[in-house]
Parts: C-alpha cells; structure tokens; sequence
C-alpha cells in the first residue's frame, strides 16, 4: 500500500474531508479507514515496515521474516522465530 501526501494536509473549517483519508495525531498515529484495511487484507496486529519512498509518499508493507521461505523445510526449523525477542535468553 502506498500512501502519497499532497499539499499541506490542512483544511479550512468548513470543507469536507477527502475520501479515504487520514490526519497525523500528535503523538504521530493515523488511523487506517476501514475501506483500505478490507482492500489491503490487513488485520489487527499486522506488523507492518514503513519506508519512505520519497517527498510527500510513504509505503506501508505488510512485514515478512527474511527467514519465512525456508520455515518447515529444515529439520527443527518448523517455525518463523523472532530472533530480537530471543535474544534475552543467550546470556
């Protein structure tokens, strides 16, 4: 999904709020409409990369592990491991 920022975001009091549409709160969230969510598939608790493709357009993409293609097809490999939450059991 690829999200493209035009203009200034702003709207005078008064005007209607574009379709499919969103503002950055101040604490930097957005709220992703329904419509998006159900065209993009995405559910609660996706995770999500966000890159910046360049001036005013930032990509979501829903997150796969480097490791998802190989998953099952090594012995004791049978299931995608977050390694940074793992860490903390090594020491």
């Amino acid at each position: 999904m690829t999200v493209e920022v035009k203009g200034s975001g702003r709207r005078r009091s008064g005007q209607p709020k574009p379709p499919r549409s969103t503002r950055v709160s101040r604490k930097n969230q957005i709220t992703i409409p329904a419509a998006v969510l159900q065209a993009t598939n995405l559910k609660p608790g996706d995770l999500l990369e966000i890159v910046a493709v360049g001036p005013g357009t930032i990509e979501f993409r829903r997150y796969q592990s480097r490791f998802s293609d190989v998953v099952g097809t090594l012995p004791g490999f049978e299931q995608d491991v977050d390694v940074e939450a793992s860490r903390d059991q090594w020491s």
